[in-house]
């Protein structure tokens, strides 16, 4: 069973945390959630408590997030590459990562 865990819990270990609408959710709604997400991460309170779990707010819309994110999957798709490791399973609640020793010099 898939638990979603906490901003706070994503920041103390040293994970991400963002937010996204599911494909196919209606432009006006996206602009709606990024219109007041944006406005509360402008709230000196939210900024300070997010920098009290050692994160960095960042803001933007729906196209600057699309293209951060595979601008991301691009750089750690090199990264696997070029190292040993491998990915393994096929449903997403069953896939693991696996790190091959290196090999002997």
């Amino acid at each position: 069973m898939w638990r979603i865990r906490s901003a706070e819990e994503l920041c103390r270990s040293g994970g991400e945390s963002s937010n996204g609408a599911p494909p196919g959710t209606p432009q006006p709604v996206v602009d709606l959630l990024n219109r007041e997400i944006n406005a509360a991460l402008d709230e000196p309170a939210i900024r300070q408590r997010i920098a009290a779990l050692g994160a960095i707010a960042l803001q933007g819309d729906a196209g600057q997030f699309g293209a951060m994110l595979a601008a991301e999957t691009e750089s750690w798709r090199r990264i696997v590459e070029s190292t040993s490791v491998h990915k393994e399973g096929g449903a997403r609640s069953d896939r693991r990562l696996s790190i091959a020793p290196p090999a002997a010099l």
